[in-house]
């Protein structure tokens, strides 16, 4: 929940004050938009947790655990963002080690058989009634893990979600800045320097083991930069990006690339489950744990743990009481006394 932006800029100026005056089970109405309402809980599921005994599902909240957490996540990516960078000598996308992340948020909890279905489109001829299935399903096997964050690593070899982002920024970022997209020069600069790296790679693959394809992939390329170097009108330069790319990930180049991201991959998902395990080995005493909350100007909320700071709005303050309020392991009664 920490991750929430500080400002929501749909929503009404005043509303921290509306919402904060208002009775938590009374939420007020928001013009042109609506408020949380975390309300809808499975009744059957309260009643067998405050009557009959039932161990809750609800974590026990622990800032050393989230304090760790925070510091594993960290660890992770300094370890992706350090193989990235010497193994295929460039720099990770911004995004691409959350939606690794994100995945394994969609893994459920209760099952140790885990449905992945790929990104890659099958190669099976299909009739002319009949869709092509562009979906690959796989299963793989990880232990049941109640990690809210690090819930399933391996998740990454069936999927394929860091192999997919790490190829689409090979051999190097093509990326055109918006202001000189029109630009002729811009461009062929970016497309030459796009296959300049590709032959630097090939080069390297040669040196390790002499092939006789490498030859024809390298000539192909220079032919590929003449044309551009011949070409001054941007929108024919346009047109040579998907030809740049597709030569650049051509068979030749999708194994070899592959073959390097492996071991960064694997490398992460071996850290990230020895980091689970040591998360779920943690013993901690949330009662002892010392948190400190500042409201600063404009309703800010700054917690303070271990001279480590999280700052955000009023109004998400709020709504991280709401949602504590309703899945924590705590009784209504426990938390008004906590609160005294």
């Amino acid at each position: 929940f920490l991750f929430m932006p500080l400002h929501n800029f749909n929503l009404e100026e005043n509303l921290y004050d509306t919402v904060k005056a208002s009775p938590s089970k009374d939420f007020p109405p928001v013009e042109g938009g609506h408020l949380w309402d975390f309300r809808e809980i499975n009744d059957s599921l309260l009643r067998k947790i405050k009557s009959q005994g039932t161990k809750t599902p609800f974590p026990i909240p622990s800032c050393e655990k989230e304090f760790q957490r925070f510091l594993q996540v960290t660890e992770l990516r300094t370890i992706f963002h350090e193989e990235v960078v010497s193994t295929l000598h460039i720099e990770p996308p911004k995004e691409c080690l959350n939606r690794w992340l994100f995945n394994q948020l969609a893994v459920p909890r209760s099952t140790t058989e885990i449905t992945v279905f790929s990104d890659h489109q099958d190669n099976q001829t299909c009739s002319d009634d009949q869709e092509k299935n562009t979906e690959q399903q796989t299963t793989t096997e990880e232990p049941r893990n109640e990690e809210p964050l690090l819930r399933c690593p391996s998740i990454a070899k069936d999927s394929k979600v860091l192999h997919t982002q790490l190829l689409e920024n090979l051999p190097c970022s093509i990326y055109i800045p918006w202001g000189k997209k029109n630009d002729p020069q811009a461009m062929r600069s970016a497309y030459l320097n796009y296959i300049d790296k590709a032959i630097e790679w090939v080069h390297v693959w040669s040196k390790e083991s002499s092939d006789a394809e490498a030859d024809k992939v390298i000539i192909d390329l220079d032919n590929l930069k003449a044309e551009i170097n011949r070409c001054d009108n941007a929108h024919e330069l346009r047109k040579f990006k998907p030809v740049a790319v597709a030569a650049c990930h051509s068979e030749f180049f999708a194994g070899r690339y592959s073959k390097m991201i492996d071991p960064i991959v694997n490398r992460v998902i071996e850290r990230a489950q020895e980091l689970s395990a040591q998360i779920a080995a943690l013993e901690t005493n949330p009662n002892e744990e010392q948190v400190s909350l500042s409201v600063q100007d404009k309703n800010i909320h700054c917690f303070e743990y271990k001279r480590n700071k999280v700052t955000i709005s009023g109004l998400h303050y709020l709504k991280l009481t709401e949602l504590y309020r309703l899945h924590n392991h705590k009784t209504d009664e426990e938390m008004e006394e906590q609160q005294e």
